[in-house]
């Protein structure tokens, strides 16, 4: 249809337009149950309580200063007038790719990650706990604070709080958040990644997993799996009738709502073994070039000039990397991007071939002459911006 022919039109894009349409979707004709069913949780188990929800309230990002900004909570309650509550977390990018290890502690990036934000969403609750609703202040337990400090170097030099008075009395307290026990809370991630996702294998990614500390320091984990949910894109298409707007948003992040299959094994190596300043001047341009443009839409702090390529990491992991090397007796450029991101990088309009092995890791893997620098240029940027807003 023209544009013109209809009396308005909503244009949704990326994670806020994927979530308001699903917030839409939900609130038309009650199908909160239906969604919840959908959810993948850690200890393969359903709460019952699902079965039995009578209505539902949606906070959509609503701001906890210290806590962080949720995507979504959804506050249900049952036929017996129970309360419950799902905290939604979303990346369009799959669950490894955004998680950042526990290990680092609480490294730049880790509490936009998956796993930092569904952490600081029980440091919330843990809070809500000591809440009585009529104080103007939210505080962490000092008791919790002070083993997030051992455990993941919290930046924080005090207990996280939240002092919003509109968040506090006009929100959180007429929806019944104060004195919330633990056990009516769950925490969910929805992210780009194939059935059955990345709680299927928890050991595998034991240290990208949400940090549930109690106030002695014991990893609670174990003890809170059955409230930690998993959902990705690709379920929510199959088994759910989603409106277009959802589909439109999805789809201005990645191309397809799932990853698709990625080759097993690698094609080759692509070795870092030759300096920059063995190539030519035009080559030793294109990566000063590169390095301001990758510098410019992930930050200086994760960018890095090394002897012979250039990187970008998050958490820890490497998430692109340009290359210098000779192929038939000429200098080329490898732009390579970590298989993680599966297909996102079709985004661009660009030849990605691959799986290469490019330190130990599976790269999607661009490669080109540095003569055809000026007509990739616009290409290779438009990449560069939609992943770095998709981390």
């Amino acid at each position: 249809m023209a544009f013109g022919q209809r009396s308005r039109s909503v244009i949704r894009y990326g994670e806020r337009g994927v979530i308001n349409a699903l917030v839409q979707w939900l609130d038309e004709e009650n199908r909160v149950g239906q969604f919840l069913k959908a959810i993948r949780w850690g200890n393969g188990l359903r709460p019952q309580w699902i079965d039995r929800i009578k209505n539902a309230a949606f906070v959509v990002e609503i701001g906890l200063s210290d806590f962080g900004d949720p995507d979504l909570i959804i506050v249900c309650a049952d036929n017996a007038g129970q309360k419950h509550y799902v905290f939604l977390e979303a990346k369009v990018v799959p669950y490894e790719a955004s998680a950042v290890k526990n290990s680092l502690g609480m490294v730049t990036g880790y509490n936009s990650s998956i796993n930092g934000q569904i952490t600081l969403k029980y440091r919330f609750c843990k809070a809500l706990e000591k809440w009585n609703g009529k104080s103007d202040q939210l505080i962490e337990p000092l008791d919790l604070w002070l083993r997030y400090q051992e455990k993941l170097k919290d930046k924080n030099s005090e207990p996280r709080k939240l002092s919003k008075f509109t968040i506090l009395h006009k929100i959180l307290k007429p929806l019944d958040f104060h004195e919330l026990s633990l056990d009516r809370c769950y925490f969910v991630a929805l992210t780009w990644d194939r059935d059955p996702g990345p709680l299927s294998d928890t050991f595998k990614i034991s240290d990208l997993l949400p940090l549930f500390l109690s106030e002695n320091g014991e990893n609670l984990w174990d003890q809170m799996r059955d409230r930690v949910g998993w959902l990705g894109y690709g379920i929510l298409d199959r088994e759910l009738d989603l409106s277009d707007g959802f589909h439109q948003a999805l789809l201005t992040m990645v191309p397809y709502p799932e990853p698709q299959f990625i080759q097993e094994g690698f094609k080759e190596t692509i070795p870092i073994s030759e300096r920059w300043d063995t190539f030519s001047e035009l080559t030793n341009s294109i990566a000063d070039d590169m390095f301001h443009i990758l510098s410019k839409h992930f930050g200086s702090g994760s960018t890095e000039r090394l002897k012979g390529s250039i990187s970008i990491k998050a958490g820890g992991k490497t998430l692109i990397k340009v290359i210098p090397r000779r192929k038939d007796g000429n200098g080329t450029l490898c732009l390579g991007v970590s298989a993680s991101w599966g297909g996102l990088q079709s985004l661009a309009k660009l030849g990605f071939d691959g799986p290469y092995n490019i330190v130990g890791q599976p790269f999607m893997v661009y490669e080109f002459p540095p003569e055809k620098w000026e007509e990739v240029k616009p290409d290779i940027e438009a990449l560069f911006e939609s992943l770095a807003e998709l981390l």
